[in-house]
């Protein structure tokens, strides 16, 4: 796919993700290839402000047409390292998918000795037509996911 339709893709799901969190006040990456896509804070607990990042994908599929996702443990780990150097951020892995379902991964909640890290050949790119390589990944069964409706 070339990098207009990237663009587009990664546009509408950043949209349809900052619609349904429209209370928080949400920071757009500057960078489309940064590890992470949108930023805000939240209050945690009521007495301070708490940073959060969020690294969005919008799929091609329903949300019921697969079972797990899959994170390249890479991200996995730069989304984690971009949290601790921000104090100690939350990391959310937010799937958008055709029939307005999100998944939402809370990435702090995943212990990796509880889910498949494993080498898959997958598309060198998450967009277009592709050559295959392999990828060390993280599988995030959705039963750990938050699922909602999104309007």
């Amino acid at each position: 796919m070339d990098s207009n339709r990237f663009s587009e893709a990664e546009k509408k799901g950043r949209e349809k993700i900052v619609m349904s969190l429209h209370k928080y006040q949400l920071v757009e990456s500057a960078n489309p290839y940064e590890v992470w896509d949108l930023s805000g804070t939240t209050s945690k607990f009521g007495y301070k402000d708490w940073p959060f990042f969020i690294e969005v994908k919008s799929r091609t599929v329903k949300s019921t047409d697969y079972t797990t996702a899959y994170l390249e443990y890479d991200k996995f780990k730069r989304l984690i390292e971009v949290a601790d150097n921000n104090g100690q951020a939350t990391v959310f892995y937010i799937m958008y998918f055709t029939d307005n379902i999100s998944m939402i991964f809370n990435l702090r909640n995943i212990n990796l000795t509880d889910v498949g890290i494993k080498m898959q050949s997958l598309p060198s790119t998450t967009m277009g037509e592709t050559t295959n390589v392999d990828k060390l990944i993280v599988e995030l069964p959705y039963r750990l996911a938050q699922k909602r409706k999104i309007k």
